[in-house]
Formats: C-alpha cells, structure tokens, sequence
C-alpha cells in the first residue's frame, strides 16, 4: 500500500493591528495560520513567518498644548428676588482646549457672588375692624419712639411708620385708629377682637373714632 502526502497551504493574513502609538512612528502586525489546509497524514508545516509587522503612523508627534481659560459668561438670575440669593457664571477650558496631552485649566470653573441682599417687603393681611375702648384692646404705640411722637390725626405715611416700628419690634400684628393713631404689642393677634368687630374705620385704611384697623405681616 501506497502512502500519499498532501501538500499544504498557508492561509491569507488576517487584519491588522491597532498601530502601537498615535503618532511618532509605531509598528502594527497581523497573523496567518497553516491552516488552509492543515498539515495531514504527514505533510508538511508551512514555511515561513506566521506573523507579519508594519509601519505605522510615522507622523511626528505635535508639541501637547495646555488648556486656558476663556472669559467668564454672564451672570446667571438671583436665586432670590429680595433677602439675599445667589448668582453664578461660568467659564469653559477652551481658550484653547488641551490638545495632545496637554494640561487641564486649573482652578473653578465657576464662581458665585450674593445679590439682592435688601430685606424683601413685608407681606401684610388686612384682619378687618374692630371695637376699640380706653383699656385697650393692643397696646399703643404711638407717643413711645420718635417717629411715632407727632399728632397722629395730621401724621404723614402712618401705615408705613406704624409697620416699619412693628417690624424692629418683631411684632406680627399692628393697627392704626382714627387717621393714624398706631398700636401693636407681641400679644396682639389673640387680643384684637376683644370688644367684637366694628364697621367704624374709613376707606384708608387708617381705621376710625375707637375702631382699629388691624393688620397682620404674614412673612
């Protein structure tokens, strides 16, 4: 009996590497098999390298570039209308942005600084009117601090004097009587409707003879 050997073939190399650097000059490889057909009852291997290599990018490599700062943008809105909020603005690493490896900017890329800070306006809830009688019903103020000393029948901006005394005082509850007469105390608000409810104040707002418009600040 006779006993043939089969010839082989190496197969066609397979797909290249990634390069081994980016720049600068690198090599990539690719790879065969003795396997189209494989070696069989004694034939031979394949000769030869199974593995090939290649140049690669040969480009040289650019110097890296640091980042920088660009200009800040706008300020952004107050986070508060009144009693002091917050703005900020922002600033990006693209003046220029790092190219080849170089440095990130340093440093916040934001900063923030306080606006509106002045005390927001009182928000006040009218409680109606009420009987007044010589004991009584809030204490007054009027005739106790200095913008509060004149005739108060004659006294200009009383609402304003009496809620901008109320409010140093920390009082929540104040009203004014017979055109400007100004009265608040910290116990007002449980003593307000002590003689019953009166249809005597006037249309300004500055109550009337022995009633007192009364007024409540809610924030």
């Amino acid at each position: 009996k006779q006993w043939y050997q089969r010839r082989v073939a190496i197969t066609a190399g397979g797909d290249w590497s990634v390069c081994s650097a980016k720049c600068g000059g690198g090599t990539q490889t690719r790879t065969k098999t003795c396997t189209n057909p494989a070696p069989v009852d004694g034939g031979a291997d394949c000769q030869g390298d199974a593995e090939e290599s290649r140049p690669c990018n040969p480009d040289a490599c650019l110097k890296p570039v640091d980042g920088g700062w660009s200009v800040f943008g706008d300020w952004s809105v107050c986070s508060a209308k009144c009693g002091g909020g917050t703005q900020t603005r922002t600033k990006t690493c693209t003046n220029p942005a790092p190219v080849d490896g170089g440095a990130d900017c340093q440093g916040d890329a934001e900063e923030s600084r306080p606006c509106n800070p002045d005390a927001c306006p009182p928000v006040v809830e009218d409680l109606g009117c009420w009987k007044d009688t010589g004991n009584r019903a809030i204490q007054p103020l009027d005739g106790k601090y200095p913008t509060l000393m004149d005739a108060y029948w004659t006294r200009a901006d009383a609402y304003e004097k009496c809620i901008t005394v109320t409010l140093t005082l920390g009082y929540k509850v104040f009203a004014l009587q017979h055109g400007g007469w100004c009265a608040s105390a910290p116990d007002a608000e449980n003593t307000y409707k002590k003689y019953g409810g009166s249809n005597a104040c006037g249309a300004n707002g500055k109550g009337g003879t022995w009633a007192n418009q009364v007024y409540k600040i809610t924030n």
